[in-house]
């Protein structure tokens, strides 16, 4: 692309996805490493309307839906000690002809609750608003404190019986400390408590003499069925809410053994319990669940004259045990109803091992803006859920292998700046959809568990079969009349396909088309 003359105007020369990565620190999310922010105060806001079809997608996603999303995020140096960082986004999303799970995301839940029909998929929305704020704050040369909230709030509603509607509450507080002991040596510490709560209420609209079934899975599509009615996982005359809280303590460290080289590892332990139901002697507690996760983080960073390079590196596991609450009613001396509890049953042992892997160059910079950004990443996810409903149980372990790569070029001219870029995508994964078992041999009046072969098969497709995408994007930025906006548009398309089928899955692509407006200042 041939430009008349090279603009000089500095408001041009950002981009605010390479100022958060040009220090490691601002990517934890610990604050108090925010005084190390030394470049000029940055906002973007940016609003965004995205449209996606095509059957090659999970079995609780949509195959036709649409989004929109507006966000504004900033890094502020209010003097010199003290750094804010913000961010508030508001997304509005809709999906037709779904079925599937009621919750919001039920990929790393202690159990699912899995609607039996298939033929009752509907229309489904969700409101979703997010809110962070943090502070760093130099206290004494260079020892630095720093405080974080971020808060994510929901709603999701089914509008096809079986109707449910839900209500998310994520909320996460981290305090942090960071320390430069020695001009080659650096570190930082952090606690954060994170508290979630999604609570699900099912009805149907007016009266009808129609059956509603649930399977309560307790993991790859195996359980029981429940009817919907005036008790258990579907109550329709009260809210039940899936609650977890959990407390994390992060450990981080970095050296640069070369003035041009960084090297910043990070250590993560967390504990958190739940459970499903209300806590309350005339209320049932149904489930309660433990959940333990340790993660390493590594970045390198290595800068030129004109350029930077940087390694991310991470691998985390994750533990999910889950126990089914048994239980008897009885009756007080006032005629109210209240529940004993005996010992639970485990229901699901869920494993995820998690890799990642991602490489970003960002060469010839002009100001904060670099001329190339190239990006290579590399993800591989293991999973191995145990169901349990004695004697009867169900094993299932898959591998899933994700790469991409992506390349952008940047066009500085008189007026504006264009940036193009182009990215491609390969997935495949390996496993068995299920290994069913037995502890002992059923009797002959034991029913066997519930299950939902369509489910289990359409994730299992979607998971394992080789699929590979591509895409594209083009931004064009330029100044508005007569204001110190940086103002930018933007278009995206991007296309995913698979050969493979197994008879299950709703379709073998999927397309998405987005165009974006916003600004930088």
């Amino acid at each position: 692309m041939a430009c008349q003359a090279v603009a000089q105007d500095s408001l041009l020369l950002r981009d605010y996805s390479y100022v958060k990565q040009h220090d490691a620190w601002l990517s934890l999310e610990g604050t108090a490493a925010l005084t190390r922010y030394r470049l000029a105060n940055i906002v973007e806001a940016e609003a965004t309307l995205t449209k996606g079809n095509g059957g090659l997608v999970d079995y609780y996603q949509s195959d036709d839906w649409l989004e929109g999303n507006v966000s504004i995020e900033s890094f502020y140096r209010l003097n010199q000690r003290t750094v804010f960082l913000g961010a508030i986004s508001y997304n509005n999303w809709t999906g037709k002809e779904m079925t599937g799970s009621a919750f919001i995301d039920p990929t790393r839940k202690p159990f699912n609750l899995v609607e039996s029909d298939l033929e009752n998929d509907g229309k489904k929305h969700r409101d979703t608003y997010r809110l962070t704020g943090g502070v760093g704050i130099d206290v004494y040369q260079g020892l630095s404190l720093g405080a974080r909230i971020d808060y994510t709030s929901a709603n999701y509603a089914k509008y096809k019986d079986l109707r449910h509607k839900n209500k998310l509450m994520d909320l996460r507080v981290t305090a942090s400390v960071y320390a430069p002991l020695k001009k080659w040596l650096n570190v930082g510490a952090d606690y954060q408590y994170h508290r979630n709560t999604e609570s699900l209420e099912f009805g149907t609209y007016g009266k009808s003499d129609k059956v509603y079934k649930t399977l309560i899975d307790y993991g790859t599509f195996l359980g029981m069925t429940e009817q919907f009615g005036n008790e258990g996982y579907t109550d329709k005359t009260r809210e039940m809410p899936l609650f977890e809280d959990s407390h994390r303590g992060a450990l981080q460290i970095e050296v640069q053994p070369l003035p041009a080289l960084s090297v910043l590892g990070s250590l993560s332990f967390s504990h958190g319990t739940g459970y499903y139901g209300r806590k309350s002697p005339y209320t049932i507690t149904y489930t309660n669940h433990e959940r333990d996760i340790t993660e390493v983080k590594g970045i390198v960073t290595y800068r030129t004259q004109k350029g930077m390079h940087r390694l991310d590196v991470g691998y985390a596991r994750e533990k999910l045990v889950n126990r089914a609450e048994t239980f008897r009613g009885l009756t007080n001396s006032n005629g109210a109803t209240y529940y004993e509890y005996y010992d639970a049953n485990k229901t699901a042992d869920k494993k995820w091992k998690d890799l990642h892997a991602g490489y970003t160059a960002h060469l010839d910079i002009n100001g904060e803006l670099p001329t190339w950004t190239l990006t290579a990443e590399y993800h591989w996810t293991e999973r191995q859920q145990v169901s349990y409903l004695f004697p009867y149980y169900r094993l299932q372990q898959l591998r899933t292998h994700r790469a991409g790569v992506s390349a952008t070029r940047r066009f500085v001219c008189q007026k504006g700046v264009w940036a193009v870029m182009l990215r491609g995508m390969y997935q495949k994964g390996s496993g068995d959809p299920r290994d069913d078992g037995t502890f002992v041999n059923p009797s002959d009046k034991q029913e066997a568990p519930a299950t939902m072969e369509a489910m289990l098969q359409r994730e299992y497709h979607y998971l394992t079969a080789p699929q590979y995408g591509f895409g594209g994007q083009v931004k064009y930025t330029f100044r508005f009349p007569g204001t110190e906006l940086s103002t930018f548009v933007k278009a995206d398309a991007e296309y995913r396909r698979t050969s493979e089928s197994n008879g299950y899955e709703k379709g073998k692509d999927h397309t998405g088309l987005s165009l974006s407006i916003g600004c930088v200042f």
